[in-house]
């Protein structure tokens, strides 16, 4: 039988385009998103399967499989490898933290987020994993994308009729707030906050000759308003300038805002009156606190709590959408713009929603074909009819919650003391199973998320090879834990190890002598389990594949270029992401305190990039547990290993309710 390879997270199968002119064969692929399927079954033949498959010899198709979390032995025979690349950084909803509105992909352990006793906690796990999910649509979301059993803070409008002194009436009451799972939630109401905390403005701030725009504070917030609704940024090094399209009437209602700044200018275009305001450090805090181009628009968490937020929300009705039945409505192409900007209508004492729509990619106007993008559409109202405020929430009503089919990403936190966040405004609970699996695992590391399942499915097919591939920034993530932990893993599941920093534009092989014509740097982790005398770094420092061009040398210089710090607290060294700390450190003396990372440099000492070489780094020999015998050898750390010690605990398998 030839050497069989499963391969995970497939996407469009780089694997088989390397190893099946090996003559190896694909066991199977998995993968969930549409595209990727499409491109296995018309590249590689790829047939869809189901659980109800089971592998036969001299099976002669390649079986696709959606979910990989469900794959069993019995679906796909021996296995002598098993690859994929598990994410690490998930995407998701906005949460409010002290850091502002932030993705959930980028909350770390130790940030603080808002919870629904309207303080800041501290996030003290975090994690990702598949999961089908459910859409939850109400007034203040258009569809909130999450796992079944996730819960909300809700509350309901509850009625009786009854009859008093021979009259019919109906009573009315509103059950007290309580935590109910996603899939339970359509009639009642979800809690979007009305009452944020009061964060401090950051300031405009001037380069060089530049002079501070003065003006009051209420015209600066309405300006900022205007510019949501119907501005623009013209800026470069040297000057800079806030521009507004309005007509006649617009302008009149904004002219005591442009007075009170006073360098300002319009001027008559063929449909509307353009104004321009003059100042680059103006436009240089627009840019940076509200965004820029029509598409990445939103309203700062810092302005849901300031005193007068009334006047920004005052500026940007005044400058989109339009009066309706029962208020106002205004349309973005945005969808942070609309969530941002409902959740600043609620604070203001709105009963505000969201709608989307989808629309054609091209439009005529004017006897032109434009580019047109999907529509957010967020409403305004003063009619209480279905939502009512309370608590320092606006208690919304939800209308319905339905499965999407989907399997997807999700996403979950844990927060000290009050268990609960703050997502795209709504109040969330951290599920209890994530709590109770955070408590034995730490979330903050690949237990909780999709490598955990990477793993236990090795322990199902038992595979002698294992090829875990990643972004290099997962090195340094939460100081290096989470990959100690993915090598915990790997050594719990019976592997030796090595790994490697590769980028594919320098990799070169016989069959292949062009390589990849892109910049793709990735971490290459190789687990070896069989009885052979093997080891895994031979793998990852075969001198064929890297016989490629080296890294150009962009810059003369006399001494090694500067690079990123290392960190001596734990993970990730030189040449990883600097995601955590940022910044870089210039001219830094060797040796270090913690050795610089592998990289695709093959010099003279292996595994380190040129620059490190030069500057005296520290040696690593990957096939080894003992130290180089090399005179030159400092700091004596490998990238290598064999099971953990005690240190690590046994994996257990758990599953757990997640936001999207």
């Amino acid at each position: 039988m030839s050497f069989r390879y499963l391969s995970v997270c497939s996407g469009i199968e780089a694997a088989s385009v390397a190893w099946k002119p090996l003559g190896w064969e694909c066991a199977g692929a998995s993968e969930i998103d549409k595209f990727p399927r499409a491109v296995l079954q018309h590249r590689l033949g790829a047939v869809p399967v189901d659980d109800d498959h089971r592998w036969q010899p001299g099976q002669n198709f390649t079986p696709l499989f959606g979910d990989f979390t469900k794959i069993e032995a019995h679906h796909v025979g021996p296995v002598d490898l098993l690859v994929g690349g598990t994410p690490c950084f998930p995407e998701g909803t906005m949460i409010a933290s002290t850091r502002g509105l932030i993705p959930i992909e980028a909350v770390r352990v130790g940030d603080e987020v808002l919870t629904h006793e309207h303080r800041f906690r501290r996030v003290l796990r975090t994690g990702s994993k598949m999961a089908e999910t459910v859409e939850v649509t109400g007034q203040g979301h258009y569809g909130f994308v999450t796992t079944a059993n996730h819960p909300f803070l809700a509350r309901q409008k509850m009625g009786q009729s009854t009859r008093v002194d021979g009259r019919a009436v109906r009573k009315t009451w509103i059950t007290d707030a309580d935590w109910v799972a996603a899939e339970h939630m359509e009639g009642k109401h979800w809690a979007c906050v009305s009452r944020w905390p009061e964060m401090p403005v950051p300031q405009i701030t001037v380069i060089g000759n530049e002079t501070v725009p003065s003006l009051p504070v209420r015209d600066l917030m309405m300006i900022a308003g205007a510019y949501l609704g119907d501005g623009w940024i013209r800026s470069n090094e040297r000057r800079g300038a806030v521009m507004f399209g309005l007509n006649p009437s617009k302008l009149d209602a904004l002219r005591h805002a442009f007075d009170a700044y006073g360098k300002w200018h319009s001027s008559q275009e063929r449909t509307s009156v353009r104004v321009t305001i003059c100042s680059r450090p103006l436009a240089r805090w627009l840019a940076e606190n509200f965004g820029t181009g029509a598409a990445n628009k939103r309203v700062p968490m810092w302005v849901l709590g300031h005193p007068e937020r009334e006047a920004l929300l005052q500026g940007y009705l005044l400058t989109d959408g339009g009066k309706v039945q029962f208020g106002h409505r205004a349309t973005t192409i945005s969808p942070d713009l609309a969530l941002t900007m409902r959740m600043l209508a609620v604070s203001c004492g709105y009963s505000s929603s969201v709608g989307f729509s989808e629309r054609p990619s091209t439009h005529q106007i004017e006897g032109r074909t434009v580019n047109q993008s999907d529509t957010y559409t967020v409403t305004f109202g003063t009619s209480a009819r279905s939502s009512f405020e309370d608590g320092g929430f606006r208690w919304q009503r939800v209308r319905s919650v339905q499965p999407t089919g989907r399997v997807e990403r999700v996403y979950d936190l844990e927060v000290e003391e009050d268990h609960s966040y703050v997502a795209d405004g709504i109040c969330v609970h951290n599920c209890q199973s994530f709590s109770i699996a955070g408590k034995r695992l730490g979330l903050d590391d690949p237990r909780g998320n999709l490598t955990l399942e990477f793993f236990a499915l090795a322990e199902r097919v038992r595979p002698s090879w294992i090829v875990w591939e990643n972004v290099p920034g997962v090195l340094s993530h939460d100081d290096g834990r989470t990959f100690g932990t993915v090598l915990g893993l790997m050594g719990e599941c019976g592997f030796r190890w090595a790994y490697r920093v590769l980028d594919a534009q320098y990799v070169r092989v016989g069959r292949f002598g062009r390589a990849v014509p892109q910049r793709r740097r990735r971490v290459f982790l190789v687990g070896y389990s069989g009885t052979a005398d093997i080891n895994p770094a031979a793998v990852l420092f075969d001198r064929e594949s890297l016989r490629g061009n080296p890294a150009p040398r962009r810059e003369a210089g006399e001494r090694p270029a500067p690079t990123i710090a290392a960190r001596t607290r734990g993970g990730g060294g030189l040449g990883t992401d600097f995601d955590c700390d940022g910044g870089l450190i210039a001219g830094t003396e060797w040796p270090a305190s913690v050795a610089p990372t592998l990289n695709a440099h093959f010099g003279e000492k292996q595994g380190l990039e040129d620059q490190h070489i030069r500057g005296g780094g520290g040696l690593f020999v990957p096939g080894s547990c003992q130290p180089a015998d090399r005179a030159d050898a400092q700091g004596d750390q490998y990238h290598c290993g064999r099971r953990p010690d005690a240190n690590y605990p046994a994996r257990r398998r758990v599953r757990w309710g997640w936001h999207h």
